[in-house]
C-alpha cells in the first residue's frame, strides 16, 4: 500500500500536524469543559454563559470554540460567534 499510495514528505508533515492539532483541541476541549465541574461554589464560564441548561454537544462546541481560539490566538475581540452554527464555522 506504501508503495502505491505515496505521498511527498511534506504532505506527510502536513497531515501528522493536522492529526496532532485536532487531537489536541479534542483533550483541551473536553479538559475545559470538566474543569467547570471541580467546584460547584465558583461561576465558571458554562453559568456565566447560560451554557448550564443546554445539552453536551452544544457545550463542547463552545468549548471548542474557546480553546481554537485561543490555541490560534485570533484573540477574543468585539466580533465573536454568538450561536453554535457561527461557533462551528469560526472553528
Amino acid at each position: 500500500m506504501e508503495k502505491v499510495v505515496r505521498l511527498p514528505e511534506g504532505v506527510e508533515r502536513l497531515m501528522f500536524f493536522c492529526m496532532l492539532f485536532i487531537i489536541s483541541l479534542h483533550i483541551f476541549t473536553c479538559l475545559w469543559i470538566v474543569i467547570t465541574t471541580f467546584d460547584e461554589t465558583v461561576i465558571s464560564w458554562i453559568i456565566k454563559t447560560g451554557f448550564e441548561h443546554h445539552p453536551t454537544t452544544e457545550k463542547y462546541i463552545a468549548s471548542m470554540y474557546f480553546v481554537a481560539t485561543t490555541f490560534t490566538t485570533v484573540g477574543f475581540g468585539d466580533i465573536r460567534a454568538y450561536n453554535i452554527g457561527e461557533r462551528i464555522f469560526c472553528i
